[in-house]
């Protein structure tokens, strides 16, 4: 299911990129819409997919993409330009995830996920300084700082999911997704340094 949700955002991507772009606004209000819906709709299937933290993780992986995909692919540019919108409408839709997950850890004595938690925290800033009326209130330079701590976040990601894929399928599935980015992104960073 997670494939197929990626997808189907990256073909909604390289369809409406840009009018996705222009009008942002809806699109996050939709994303709110259906994190609250998917809240109060806890235990129904239809909202299963966003409250096990699929949907969200769905945008969060595309994102990641942008950095490691080939510059020419249409695909890279529409994703390109969705990046911020993906990035708050990912977060917005993963909050009912974090949510139930806190409320679990808290009040049902739930083992705690430290690596769901650290990248829930990590990514609460980001999601705050991706709006453009804050992030115009900082420099350009603590601005890019503050977003390089994503590769953290992503890192912590790709191993909360490894650690509690509910289904060896899910598992494999993960894995054959995420290790590509982090082996290209690795190698990237890499030869980054040396020079």
């Amino acid at each position: 299911m997670f494939i197929i949700i990626v997808l189907i955002i990256s073909f909604i991507s390289l369809m409406f990129y840009k009018k996705i772009h222009k009008h942002q606004i809806i699109f996050y209000s939709l994303a709110i819409i259906l994190a609250v819906l998917a809240f109060l709709g806890r235990g129904m299937p239809l909202t299963k997919p966003i409250n096990i933290g699929m949907v969200g993780l769905a945008f969060f992986y595309l994102v990641m993409l942008v950095g490691v995909l080939p510059k020419k692919w249409k695909i890279t540019t529409a994703l390109k330009v969705l990046r911020k919108e993906w990035s708050i409408v990912g977060f917005l839709i993963i909050a009912p995830h974090s949510l139930f997950n806190l409320y679990e850890i808290l009040f049902q004595n739930r083992s705690v996920t430290w690596f769901g938690i650290s990248t829930f925290v990590i990514m609460l800033p980001l999601f705050v300084t991706s709006f453009t009326i804050i992030r115009r209130k900082m420099t350009p330079k603590s601005w890019k700082f503050l977003q390089s701590f994503a590769y953290i976040a992503y890192c912590a990601l790709f191993v909360h999911i490894i650690l509690n894929a509910s289904e060896i399928l899910n598992l494999i599935a993960y894995i054959v997704a995420f290790t590509p980015y982090v082996v290209i992104k690795s190698v990237m960073l890499l030869k980054k340094l040396k020079k």
